[in-house]
């Protein structure tokens, strides 16, 4: 049984048919063995039925008892991985989805969860269609809205801490985002309604981060900035891929079309230059590997991508 606290398991249950088969009833050579063999089969006979149906039992009891103990040592691993990998650091960030239904049907494993607060919007529609490929994810864009309010909204970005979050979530940093020695130190304030939002719309991705204060040296911006970026949403290799359309939007929605001062269009050539490290012209995903116990199989390439009416569809086989 599979439920949002984990899995948990009915006790075994096993059927066993015994068949006995009796070769031969020895009395030896003394006097009257015949009549005590006769006696000796007759007596088997009769009892045959009951002693198999004491054996089917007993090995029920043994095969149930072992299936229990295997079962039950995999489960508590599986649990134990749940709530220390999954759901308590997502309750720590606040990010754990508030509503979480698992159930099954006679081929597929099915999970769908809300993400949010009480206070905030999830999606209005319902999904389209899900793939029919082994293993298929809808993701609607609120999720990720949602998600970075409650983890990143009014937070304060450095320089520094900006290094270390991309060199966790990549592995890598660019160059662009290299703290340099000539440089002055800069950080950004969230925005705390929309700090990152998503849309997903005619198979492109729309990525924004906003911010409400920009801090560079001596100089602060305290105008709501965007910084965005449009993608085409394709498959490559059996992997997702977003390929970048046009440049990187540096914005400053409140301005509404008012000039803007110097230091507001020397901070958009900043945020230009520096974002362009972390909205590349291609981002192309790792794709999805099989545990290591499952190594002898080939790992699923994504056959299926589509992004439309605020719904990102993937399917891998």
């Amino acid at each position: 049984i599979i439920d949002p606290l984990g899995i948990r398991s009915e006790p075994a249950c096993a059927t066993c048919t015994t068949n006995s088969v009796i070769d031969s009833i020895s009395a030896g050579d003394r006097i009257g063995s015949r009549m005590i063999e006769r006696i000796a089969w007759k007596k088997a006979g009769q009892q045959k039925g009951q002693v198999e149906q004491i054996s089917s039992r007993r090995a029920e009891q043994r095969i149930a008892q072992r299936m229990d103990e295997q079962s039950n040592e995999r489960i508590g691993t599986t649990n134990y991985r749940w709530e220390t990998e999954l759901r308590e650091p997502m309750r720590k960030r606040g990010n754990y989805p508030r509503a979480v239904s698992i159930w099954s049907s006679p081929d597929r494993l099915h999970l769908t969860a809300v993400q949010g607060q009480n206070s905030q919007l999830a999606a209005p529609t319902a999904p389209p269609a899900a793939p029919t490929d082994n293993l298929s994810v809808q993701v609607h864009q609120s999720l990720i809205a949602n998600t970075a309010v409650n983890t990143i909204g009014g937070m304060t970005i450095t320089d520094e801490r900006a290094q270390e979050l991309v060199m966790e979530l990549t592995g890598d940093v660019p160059e662009e985002l290299k703290i340099k020695q000539d440089e002055d130190p800069w950080s950004i304030t969230f925005d705390l309604q929309q700090p990152v939002a998503v849309s997903f719309n005619d198979n492109q991705v729309r990525i924004a981060i906003r911010g409400r204060k920009f801090v560079r040296g001596n100089q602060v911006v305290r105008q709501t900035t965007q910084i965005a970026a449009n993608y085409q949403l394709q498959i490559a290799d059996g992997r997702v891929q977003l390929v970048r359309q046009g440049d990187i939007d540096v914005s400053y929605p409140d301005k509404d079309g008012d000039r803007l001062s110097l230091t507001e269009l020397r901070n958009k050539t900043f945020l230009t230059n520096k974002f362009e490290g972390l909205f590349k012209k291609e981002l192309t995903g790792e794709g999805l590997k099989l545990p290591d116990q499952w190594a002898n199989l080939k790992d699923l390439a994504l056959g299926y991508a589509a992004a439309d009416n605020g719904w990102l569809s993937l399917g891998w086989q």
